[in-house]
Protein backbone atom coordinates (compact mmCIF):
# COMPACT_ATOMS: atom_id res chain seq x y z
CA UNK A 1 0.00 0.00 0.00
CA UNK A 2 2.65 2.08 1.09
CA UNK A 3 4.20 2.07 -2.45
CA UNK A 4 1.83 2.39 -4.76
CA UNK A 5 1.91 5.88 -6.26
CA UNK A 6 6.12 5.15 -5.94
CA UNK A 7 6.25 5.58 -10.06
CA UNK A 8 4.18 3.75 -12.92
CA UNK A 9 4.70 2.51 -15.97
CA UNK A 10 3.87 5.86 -17.30
CA UNK A 11 4.48 8.45 -14.40
CA UNK A 12 7.31 8.95 -12.71
CA UNK A 13 6.97 9.72 -8.96
CA UNK A 14 7.70 13.53 -9.17
CA UNK A 15 4.58 13.58 -11.38
CA UNK A 16 2.22 11.85 -9.49
CA UNK A 17 2.75 13.79 -7.00
CA UNK A 18 2.22 16.89 -8.75
CA UNK A 19 -0.74 15.88 -10.39
CA UNK A 20 -1.93 14.66 -6.72
CA UNK A 21 -1.32 18.29 -5.80
CA UNK A 22 -2.84 19.59 -8.59
CA UNK A 23 -6.10 17.68 -8.19
CA UNK A 24 -6.42 18.90 -4.32
CA UNK A 25 -4.51 16.38 -2.83
CA UNK A 26 -7.23 14.46 -1.14
CA UNK A 27 -6.00 11.15 -1.36
CA UNK A 28 -5.04 8.62 0.75
CA UNK A 29 -4.78 5.05 1.25
CA UNK A 30 -5.88 2.06 4.07
CA UNK A 31 -5.11 -1.68 4.72
CA UNK A 32 -7.42 -3.53 6.53
CA UNK A 33 -8.31 -7.25 7.61
CA UNK A 34 -10.14 -7.90 4.29
CA UNK A 35 -9.18 -5.64 1.61
CA UNK A 36 -6.73 -2.27 0.53
CA UNK A 37 -8.51 0.76 -0.42
CA UNK A 38 -6.98 3.64 -2.70
CA UNK A 39 -9.36 6.42 -3.16
CA UNK A 40 -9.47 10.42 -3.79
CA UNK A 41 -11.48 13.04 -4.35
CA UNK A 42 -11.47 16.13 -6.74
CA UNK A 43 -13.56 18.12 -8.78
CA UNK A 44 -15.55 16.20 -11.40
CA UNK A 45 -14.20 17.87 -14.20
CA UNK A 46 -10.76 15.97 -13.57
CA UNK A 47 -12.57 12.61 -12.74
CA UNK A 48 -10.33 11.29 -16.20
CA UNK A 49 -7.36 12.42 -14.61
CA UNK A 50 -7.70 10.39 -11.18
CA UNK A 51 -8.50 7.27 -13.21
CA UNK A 52 -5.92 7.33 -15.07
CA UNK A 53 -3.53 8.19 -12.45
CA UNK A 54 -4.27 6.15 -9.64
CA UNK A 55 -5.57 2.53 -12.40
CA UNK A 56 -1.53 3.29 -13.56
CA UNK A 57 0.19 3.40 -10.62
CA UNK A 58 -2.28 0.77 -8.91
CA UNK A 59 -1.82 -1.93 -11.52
CA UNK A 60 1.82 -0.98 -12.74
CA UNK A 61 3.64 0.31 -9.90
CA UNK A 62 8.00 0.49 -10.16
CA UNK A 63 8.15 -1.01 -6.56
CA UNK A 64 11.25 0.97 -6.73
CA UNK A 65 14.10 -0.80 -4.42
CA UNK A 66 14.84 2.63 -2.96
CA UNK A 67 11.22 3.84 -2.52
CA UNK A 68 11.26 0.34 -0.70
CA UNK A 69 13.44 0.86 1.73
CA UNK A 70 12.26 4.31 2.48
CA UNK A 71 8.99 2.89 2.81
CA UNK A 72 9.90 0.11 5.39
CA UNK A 73 11.43 2.53 7.86
CA UNK A 74 8.28 4.14 7.84
CA UNK A 75 6.55 1.58 8.40
CA UNK A 76 8.71 0.17 10.93
CA UNK A 77 7.93 3.24 13.22
CA UNK A 78 4.05 2.92 12.61
CA UNK A 79 4.50 -0.64 14.23
CA UNK A 80 6.02 1.12 17.24
CA UNK A 81 4.11 3.52 18.01
CA UNK A 82 1.30 1.15 17.74
CA UNK A 83 2.93 -0.85 20.39
CA UNK A 84 2.97 2.87 22.25
CA UNK A 85 -0.76 3.16 21.84
CA UNK A 86 -2.76 1.26 25.01
CA UNK A 87 -6.02 1.42 22.78
CA UNK A 88 -4.42 -0.19 19.89
CA UNK A 89 -2.54 -2.51 22.22
CA UNK A 90 -6.05 -3.65 23.92
CA UNK A 91 -7.19 -4.54 20.25
CA UNK A 92 -4.16 -6.64 19.26
CA UNK A 93 -4.49 -8.71 22.54
CA UNK A 94 -8.39 -8.82 22.12
CA UNK A 95 -7.86 -10.59 18.53
CA UNK A 96 -5.17 -12.73 19.75
CA UNK A 97 -6.99 -13.97 22.81
CA UNK A 98 -10.59 -14.31 21.11
CA UNK A 99 -9.17 -16.22 17.88
CA UNK A 100 -6.56 -18.93 18.25
CA UNK A 101 -6.12 -20.58 14.66
CA UNK A 102 -8.27 -17.95 11.69
CA UNK A 103 -5.74 -15.17 10.87
CA UNK A 104 -7.76 -12.48 12.25
CA UNK A 105 -5.58 -12.96 15.30
CA UNK A 106 -2.54 -11.16 13.42
CA UNK A 107 -2.15 -7.46 13.64
CA UNK A 108 -2.65 -6.06 9.95
CA UNK A 109 0.30 -4.10 10.28
CA UNK A 110 2.47 -7.20 10.65
CA UNK A 111 5.55 -7.63 13.18
CA UNK A 112 8.97 -6.13 12.94
CA UNK A 113 11.18 -9.64 12.57
CA UNK A 114 9.50 -11.34 9.24
CA UNK A 115 8.76 -7.87 7.55
CA UNK A 116 12.52 -6.93 7.50
CA UNK A 117 13.06 -10.03 6.03
CA UNK A 118 10.22 -8.90 2.76
CA UNK A 119 12.74 -8.20 -0.73
CA UNK A 120 11.91 -6.67 -3.52
CA UNK A 121 10.79 -9.66 -5.46
CA UNK A 122 8.25 -10.74 -2.64
CA UNK A 123 6.34 -8.00 -3.27
CA UNK A 124 6.35 -8.21 -7.22
CA UNK A 125 5.22 -12.10 -6.48
CA UNK A 126 2.60 -10.37 -4.04
CA UNK A 127 1.02 -7.84 -5.86
CA UNK A 128 1.18 -9.90 -9.67
CA UNK A 129 -0.95 -12.82 -7.28
CA UNK A 130 -3.46 -10.02 -6.00
CA UNK A 131 -3.63 -7.10 -8.20
CA UNK A 132 -5.83 -9.00 -10.67
CA UNK A 133 -8.65 -8.02 -12.65
CA UNK A 134 -11.10 -10.47 -11.15
CA UNK A 135 -10.09 -8.88 -7.16
CA UNK A 136 -9.98 -5.39 -7.98
CA UNK A 137 -13.46 -3.22 -7.95
CA UNK A 138 -13.78 0.47 -9.22
CA UNK A 139 -15.85 2.99 -7.48
CA UNK A 140 -16.43 6.59 -9.12
CA UNK A 141 -18.89 8.98 -7.58
CA UNK A 142 -19.92 12.29 -8.36
CA UNK A 143 -21.10 14.94 -10.97
CA UNK A 144 -20.18 13.45 -14.60
CA UNK A 145 -21.37 11.17 -17.81
CA UNK A 146 -21.00 7.51 -16.60
CA UNK A 147 -20.34 6.57 -20.41
CA UNK A 148 -17.54 8.77 -20.40
CA UNK A 149 -16.07 7.46 -16.94
CA UNK A 150 -16.50 3.85 -18.33
CA UNK A 151 -14.84 4.67 -21.53
CA UNK A 152 -11.83 6.43 -19.77
CA UNK A 153 -11.82 3.12 -17.40
CA UNK A 154 -11.37 1.60 -20.45
CA UNK A 155 -8.63 3.36 -22.17
CA UNK A 156 -6.58 3.11 -18.97
CA UNK A 157 -6.96 -0.51 -18.79
CA UNK A 158 -8.13 -2.11 -21.27
CA UNK A 159 -4.67 -3.62 -21.66
CA UNK A 160 -4.66 -5.23 -18.52
CA UNK A 161 -4.14 -9.00 -18.86
CA UNK A 162 -7.48 -10.38 -17.46
CA UNK A 163 -6.23 -13.30 -15.05
CA UNK A 164 -8.25 -15.16 -12.25
CA UNK A 165 -7.02 -14.60 -7.98
CA UNK A 166 -6.34 -17.58 -5.78
CA UNK A 167 -6.96 -16.87 -2.17
CA UNK A 168 -5.69 -19.41 0.42
CA UNK A 169 -8.07 -21.19 2.49
CA UNK A 170 -8.68 -19.71 5.60
CA UNK A 171 -9.08 -21.91 8.96
CA UNK A 172 -12.42 -22.18 10.49
CA UNK A 173 -12.03 -21.16 14.25
CA UNK A 174 -13.27 -23.78 16.26
CA UNK A 175 -16.00 -23.25 18.40
CA UNK A 176 -15.37 -21.40 21.98
CA UNK A 177 -16.19 -23.78 25.36
CA UNK A 178 -15.57 -21.26 27.82
CA UNK A 179 -14.56 -17.89 28.81
CA UNK A 180 -10.73 -16.83 27.96
CA UNK A 181 -9.16 -13.73 29.63
CA UNK A 182 -5.76 -12.16 28.79
CA UNK A 183 -4.05 -9.30 30.87
CA UNK A 184 -1.69 -7.03 30.11
CA UNK A 185 0.43 -5.07 32.76
CA UNK A 186 1.89 -1.44 31.52
CA UNK A 187 3.31 0.35 34.72
CA UNK A 188 3.51 3.78 32.85
CA UNK A 189 -0.31 3.90 32.11
CA UNK A 190 -2.61 5.85 34.47
CA UNK A 191 -5.64 4.18 33.48
CA UNK A 192 -6.92 0.77 32.78
CA UNK A 193 -8.46 -0.32 29.14
CA UNK A 194 -10.54 -3.12 29.14
CA UNK A 195 -12.92 -5.26 26.11
CA UNK A 196 -15.37 -7.33 26.80
CA UNK A 197 -16.34 -9.33 23.35
CA UNK A 198 -18.15 -12.43 22.22
CA UNK A 199 -18.14 -14.12 18.77
CA UNK A 200 -20.92 -13.51 16.39
CA UNK A 201 -21.77 -14.06 12.93
CA UNK A 202 -20.16 -13.06 8.82
CA UNK A 203 -22.03 -10.86 6.90
CA UNK A 204 -24.37 -13.75 5.33
CA UNK A 205 -26.05 -14.19 8.52
CA UNK A 206 -29.72 -12.05 9.05
CA UNK A 207 -28.54 -11.63 12.52
CA UNK A 208 -26.27 -8.88 11.87
CA UNK A 209 -28.72 -6.36 11.46
CA UNK A 210 -30.15 -7.03 15.13
CA UNK A 211 -26.55 -7.16 16.17
CA UNK A 212 -25.73 -3.70 14.35
CA UNK A 213 -29.03 -2.56 16.14
CA UNK A 214 -27.77 -4.05 19.52
CA UNK A 215 -24.37 -2.39 19.51
CA UNK A 216 -25.75 0.92 19.56
CA UNK A 217 -28.35 0.87 21.89
CA UNK A 218 -25.47 -0.64 23.96
CA UNK A 219 -22.95 1.68 23.51
CA UNK A 220 -23.75 4.50 20.72
CA UNK A 221 -24.62 8.06 22.26
CA UNK A 222 -24.98 9.57 25.77
CA UNK A 223 -28.57 7.92 25.95
CA UNK A 224 -27.35 4.13 25.21
CA UNK A 225 -27.07 1.71 27.72
CA UNK A 226 -23.42 1.75 28.83
CA UNK A 227 -22.82 5.12 28.80
CA UNK A 228 -25.86 6.34 31.10
CA UNK A 229 -25.43 3.68 33.15
CA UNK A 230 -21.58 2.64 33.81
CA UNK A 231 -20.49 6.72 32.75
CA UNK A 232 -23.22 8.80 33.86
CA UNK A 233 -24.91 7.13 37.07
CA UNK A 234 -22.11 5.02 38.54
CA UNK A 235 -19.33 7.00 37.26
CA UNK A 236 -17.28 3.80 36.74
CA UNK A 237 -15.88 4.83 33.24
CA UNK A 238 -14.42 7.42 31.51
CA UNK A 239 -15.50 6.41 28.55
CA UNK A 240 -17.17 3.12 27.08
CA UNK A 241 -18.39 2.08 23.33
CA UNK A 242 -19.63 -0.55 21.94
CA UNK A 243 -19.74 -2.25 17.95
CA UNK A 244 -20.35 -5.08 15.54
CA UNK A 245 -18.34 -6.14 13.31
CA UNK A 246 -19.67 -8.83 10.78
CA UNK A 247 -17.12 -9.57 7.61
CA UNK A 248 -17.43 -11.86 5.15
CA UNK A 249 -15.41 -14.37 6.70
CA UNK A 250 -15.74 -16.42 9.90
CA UNK A 251 -14.66 -14.11 12.51
CA UNK A 252 -18.03 -11.71 13.96
CA UNK A 253 -17.61 -10.45 16.84
CA UNK A 254 -19.66 -8.13 19.29
CA UNK A 255 -17.17 -5.68 21.24
CA UNK A 256 -17.73 -3.15 24.19
CA UNK A 257 -14.38 -0.89 24.90
CA UNK A 258 -13.96 0.78 27.81
CA UNK A 259 -11.34 3.15 29.95
CA UNK A 260 -11.67 3.61 33.70
CA UNK A 261 -9.79 4.46 36.96
CA UNK A 262 -7.63 0.67 37.63
CA UNK A 263 -9.42 1.12 41.35
CA UNK A 264 -12.52 0.90 39.61
CA UNK A 265 -11.72 -1.91 37.06
CA UNK A 266 -13.98 -4.81 38.89
CA UNK A 267 -16.72 -2.89 39.30
CA UNK A 268 -16.85 -1.60 36.01
CA UNK A 269 -16.12 -5.09 34.53
CA UNK A 270 -19.55 -6.66 36.16
CA UNK A 271 -21.62 -3.81 35.33
CA UNK A 272 -20.66 -4.45 31.58
CA UNK A 273 -21.69 -8.23 31.95
CA UNK A 274 -24.85 -7.13 33.84
CA UNK A 275 -26.26 -4.84 31.06
CA UNK A 276 -25.26 -7.55 28.67
CA UNK A 277 -27.15 -10.28 30.40
CA UNK A 278 -30.13 -7.64 31.48
CA UNK A 279 -30.73 -7.86 27.51
CA UNK A 280 -31.61 -11.09 28.20
CA UNK A 281 -34.42 -10.53 30.63
CA UNK A 282 -35.71 -7.06 29.92
CA UNK A 283 -36.15 -6.42 25.96
CA UNK A 284 -35.37 -3.09 24.76
CA UNK A 285 -38.11 -0.62 25.15
CA UNK A 286 -39.59 1.01 21.71
CA UNK A 287 -37.87 4.30 22.22
CA UNK A 288 -34.49 2.77 22.38
CA UNK A 289 -35.32 0.61 19.21
CA UNK A 290 -36.22 3.34 17.24
CA UNK A 291 -33.81 5.70 18.16
CA UNK A 292 -31.00 3.11 17.29
CA UNK A 293 -32.92 2.69 13.75
CA UNK A 294 -32.97 5.90 13.33
CA UNK A 295 -28.87 6.14 13.72
CA UNK A 296 -28.16 3.36 11.62
CA UNK A 297 -30.03 4.87 8.44
CA UNK A 298 -28.49 7.99 9.05
CA UNK A 299 -24.96 6.86 9.06
CA UNK A 300 -25.78 4.76 6.19
CA UNK A 301 -26.94 8.18 4.51
CA UNK A 302 -23.98 10.34 6.09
Amino acid sequence: EHLMGGGSRSMTAEEIEYLQEALGNQTNAYTSYSHTCYHMASAARYVDDMIRMIGDYVFFPRLDQTDIDTQRGIILREMAMGDDDPGRKLWYLLESTMFTVHPERYRVIGYPEPFKAITRDDLVKFHKRMYTTDNIVAVVVGDFQADHVLATVEECLGDVTRTGTVFPALPQEPAQLSERRAEEIDPTLTRAYVASAYRTVSLYSPDLYALDVLADILGAGASSRLVSRLRDELGLVDGIDCSSDTPVYDAGKLVIMAVCDEAKLAAAREAIDAEVTRLKSEPVTAAELERSRKQKAASLVY
